[in-house]
């Protein structure tokens, strides 16, 4: 998981010594939070919208059809044709995310 910190939590303290952070890492237990929050707002960027009533589910409409994201903590689920799956995936990277592709796309 890599997020942001707050900033007052950027210093953690030690029993000799104090660390200064960059970024969240994954034994913080802020770190699955700020994942989160820092994937919604690359889905909101990319047009994707929250799906109401349920906040971990969001979709986008193109011209090559609908994509369904399902988020649970720094999981997610894709569901949608392959064509637009394959731009949703490029649109994540220019974004700034590292994905991994669990299977095939032409199942």
């Amino acid at each position: 998981l890599d997020g942001s910190l707050d900033d007052y939590l950027r210093k953690i303290y030690m029993k000799d010594e104090a660390l200064h952070l960059c970024h969240a890492i994954y034994v913080l237990g802020q770190a699955a939070r700020r994942f989160y929050l820092n994937f919604i707002e690359k889905l909101r960027n990319i047009d994707f919208k929250g799906v109401y009533p349920d906040p971990c589910l969001m979709c986008r409409r193109n011209i090559n059809g609908i994509c369904f994201v399902a988020i649970w903590v720094d999981d997610s689920l894709f569901v949608c044709h392959s064509i637009v799956i394959q731009q949703t995936i490029y649109d994540l990277k220019r974004e700034g995310f590292d994905l991994k592709l669990d299977g095939s796309l032409d199942d």
